[in-house]
């Protein structure tokens, strides 16, 4: 984490008091900012540590009742000492947004990333091939609800393990999904027919 504490900010950064000088992430708790006083910007995030130690307990309990698994969403903070801590406290893996959350997440030692999203970029599927590869260690798993989003993957991964490829099931009229199971079998064959996938 020391290359993550050693980050620059200044006011281009989100939060960052924007009368304030620049200075590296690990200085933040010496400046003595207080939300309550308006030295930070808004919009802010405030984490109570003695809440998150509870919210972590009763997770941790959770899952052990249970025997679920929990990969939550770290998209809202993109904070990886977040993101560790979850995976401490039993969660399988950090959800993310895109690609390049995706990337930030394994660049800072999360080994399992599920993307809530199709990935049909091309250049991303390539860029994420090359980052699974250099760590065995890695995984990712993304959605698809599609045949056309099917062979986009299979044509642009080329990692030397496969894409762990989750069919997404939705209701006609929604966002997204397979209208109908049918179409979702119709998804899975299609990755299943894959060796890339």
């Amino acid at each position: 984490m020391d290359p993550l504490l050693d980050f620059p900010l200044n006011p281009c950064v989100k939060g960052f008091p924007q009368d304030a000088p620049p200075l590296r992430l690990r200085e933040v708790g010496e400046q003595g900012w207080n939300l309550f006083h308006g030295h930070l910007g808004s919009p802010v995030a405030v984490l109570r540590r003695e809440v998150m130690d509870e919210n972590a307990r009763w997770m941790r309990d959770f899952l052990r009742r249970s025997g679920a698994s929990l990969c939550p969403h770290g998209k809202t903070t993109l904070a990886p000492q977040l993101f560790h801590r979850q995976l401490q406290d039993g969660a399988w893996g950090l959800t993310l947004a895109t690609p390049t959350q995706a990337q930030m997440a394994f660049h800072y030692g999360i080994p399992r990333v599920l993307l809530a999203n199709e990935v049909v970029d091309a250049a991303a599927l390539r860029g994420l091939s090359r980052t699974v590869d250099a760590d065995s260690q890695r995984e990712l798993w993304v959605f698809a609800d599609s045949r056309e989003a099917v062979e986009i993957m299979a044509t642009h991964w080329c990692a030397e393990k496969p894409l762990n490829v989750l069919v997404e099931t939705g209701i006609a009229g929604g966002r997204c999904g397979a209208r109908s199971i049918a179409e979702a079998m119709d998804v899975a064959r299609a990755v299943k027919a894959s060796p890339k996938l």
